[in-house]
């Protein structure tokens, strides 16, 4: 697994995540449960390539790299997950 994944980001995820959208949140916790772009597309009626774009946004925002590290931060956030110690 790559370090820079689990590493705490330098600013709070809960603080970073209060500056997304509505529609931005909704992306979050569809990509949280797991679905793939082309599914959270039709969920939400949207284009896959607007999700892809709220993506981005959302990697901005809260300065987590990928689909699965703003997963693993959801669960974390959720206290689902525990992370290592270093």
């Amino acid at each position: 697994m790559e370090a820079g994944v689990l590493q705490e980001p330098e600013r709070s995820v809960r603080g970073a995540r209060s500056n997304l959208t509505a529609r931005e949140l909704q992306v979050v916790e569809l990509v949280e449960q797991g679905l793939k772009n082309r599914d959270i597309a039709q969920s939400l009626g949207i284009r896959p390539g607007t999700v892809k774009i709220h993506l981005k946004h959302i990697f901005e925002k809260t300065g987590i790299r990928g689909r699965y590290g703003l997963a693993l931060s959801g669960l974390k956030e959720k206290g689902l997950l525990s992370m290592p110690a270093a």
